[in-house]
């Protein structure tokens, strides 16, 4: 073992008071518009699931309680956890080491729709607490 654990990190005491951002689940219409951006016709990542079955019409409804009990919880199953890297090869002699690039097959679910619900959640709460100057890493602002 490499001395680390899956373990809560224990409560710490913040020096900066407490901003009440309000936190919660995704909505239907969230994990739906999450996944519009997907190629079809992309190999599926290692949970089996394509792009193509995920934008069907109703999926999203099933598929929210589920990503909801998964960010909530913070434990997503061992299955959604994984990534295999998959070499491709460039151009050139593939021989050499150095002209093959690596690419990880993840679940679509996990690494894709919760981080990108996620991102739009943290924005959607944060945005009203920054200052107008703020500029830094915000759409549309520089």
């Amino acid at each position: 073992m490499d001395g680390q654990s899956d373990a809560p990190v224990p409560h710490m005491e913040t020096v900066l008071p407490s901003q009440n951002i309000a936190d919660g689940e995704f909505t239907t219409a969230e994990v739906a518009a999450a996944s519009v951006p997907f190629k079809n016709g992309k190999v599926a990542g290692l949970d089996g699931i394509q792009a193509e079955l995920i934008k069907l019409s109703g999926i999203a409804e099933e598929l929210t309680p589920v990503l909801n009990t998964i960010y909530v919880s913070g434990n997503a199953p061992e299955a959604f956890r994984r990534a295999a890297v998959v070499p491709i090869p460039k151009k050139g002699d593939l021989s050499q080491l150095g002209n093959w690039r690596g690419i990880s097959l993840m679940s679509l679910l996990t690494n894709k729709i919760i981080q990108s619900c996620a991102v739009k959640l943290a924005a959607t709460r944060v945005r009203p607490l920054l200052r107008k100057n703020q500029n830094g890493f915000r759409p549309g602002r520089g």
